[in-house]
C-alpha cells in the first residue's frame, strides 16, 4: 500500500463498512496519518485489476488515538504487556463475495511476516463472528471481551497474538 494506490483502499473501505458516515476523504486523510507511523506495513489484494482486500498495521505507541484508548480499558499488567513492544493491526478487509477463499489469511499471514515486533493487538466488534472465528483460528487470545473501546463504535473485544 502506498500514495499510488491509497484510492483503492479508500473505495474497498466504503464498500465492505457500508454504511459508513466518513467521507472519502475523511478515510484518506487517516490512512494518510497511519502510513507516517513507525513500521506502517499496508497490502492490497486484487483479482486481476480488481481490489479485493486490504490490510494494514503499524507499531502502537504512547500519544496515538487507539494506544490511549485500549490504556483507558485495560488493565495494568494488560498495559504493560500488550501495549509495550507491540503492533497494531488497524483494518484488515475482504469483499464478502471473496471470503473464505483465503484472500485474508494470505493478507494477515504476510502482515505477520513483516512484523519484527514481539507481539501484536487489534480490536474486533464483538457481534462480528465471522472476525472473530477466523481470529481463533490463526490462534489469537482474547485480552478483554465486550468493552467499549470507542465511544461511538459497538461493543469489541480486544485481542492479541504472541509471535514469539
Amino acid at each position: 500500500m502506498n500514495e499510488r494506490n491509497i484510492d483503492h483502499v479508500v473505495q474497498l473501505y466504503k464498500d465492505i463498512f457500508l454504511p459508513t458516515k466518513e467521507t472519502n476523504l475523511d478515510i484518506k486523510n487517516r490512512i494518510e496519518k497511519h502510513m507516517q507511523y513507525g513500521q506502517f506495513f499496508g497490502m492490497i489484494s486484487y483479482d486481476f485489476n480488481t481490489p479485493i482486500g486490504f490490510i494494514y498495521g503499524y507499531r502502537t505507541k504512547p500519544g496515538q488515538f487507539f494506544h490511549e484508548k485500549l490504556k483507558s480499558v485495560l488493565e495494568s499488567h494488560q498495559i504493560d504487556y500488550w501495549l509495550s513492544d507491540a503492533y497494531e493491526l488497524v483494518e484488515i478487509a475482504v469483499k464478502k463475495e471473496y471470503r473464505s477463499l483465503g484472500v485474508g489469511t494470505i493478507l494477515h499471514d504476510a502482515l505477520l511476516e513483516q512484523v519484527s515486533l514481539p507481539k501484536v493487538i487489534l480490536a474486533v466488534e464483538a457481534s462480528n463472528q465471522e472476525a472473530i472465528t477466523f481470529y481463533e483460528n490463526k490462534y489469537w487470545e482474547f485480552i478483554k471481551q465486550e468493552i467499549t473501546v470507542i465511544p461511538a463504535a459497538p461493543v469489541q473485544h480486544v485481542i492479541g497474538k504472541s509471535l514469539i
